[in-house]
């Protein structure tokens, strides 16, 4: 019988709270262009940019892109691929698999492409509880007129969305 694990899978207040706790590092796997505000967001009425203290991981950086050309990429990358991309991200894999280590929540457009986030943790021996979902993801978060968003300015620099 399924039971929802309430630790694996993080809602919107408590993303909030992150932002002050430092409780995770938020991984966003949107493309960087959503991420950064950049690029727009398929879905309508949604505020471009990522939540303040997060980073961009891509969800298409940790599959393997030598696929027939203008064919989707279907594959996991190699783990040390993979373990290369999370240390660009800023995640040390394997101070990650410790307890006591600032775990990693993943979020994406609507919690679903997070998944592969967690996933190549997985490959990786990452287990289960350092690593979990914000299930509401971005269509929860930029929807919602009261999040704090920020996105990059001009200068490169962030800058908070109004």
């Amino acid at each position: 019988v399924w039971k929802r694990a309430d630790e694996l899978v993080w809602n919107l207040e408590r993303v909030q709270a992150n932002i002050e706790a430092r409780e995770a590092l938020l991984l966003d796997a949107r493309s960087a262009g959503r991420f950064h505000g950049t690029a727009p967001e398929p879905r309508a009425g949604l505020r471009g940019g990522h939540v303040p203290g997060s980073r961009s991981l891509p969800f298409t950086d940790l599959l393997d892109a030598t696929s027939a050309p203008g064919s989707v990429p279907r594959s996991m990358l190699p783990p040390d691929a993979l373990k290369e991309r999370f240390a660009a991200a800023g995640v040390a894999v394997d101070e990650l698999r410790a307890a006591g280590s600032v775990a990693v929540v993943a979020s994406c457009g609507s919690g679903l492409t997070s998944c592969v986030l967690g996933l190549a943790l997985h490959v990786l021996g990452v287990p289960v509880g350092r690593w979990a979902v914000y299930d509401g993801s971005w269509s929860e978060w930029g929807a919602s007129p009261s999040t704090p968003i920020v996105r990059q300015g001009a200068d490169g620099q962030e800058e908070p969305v109004p």
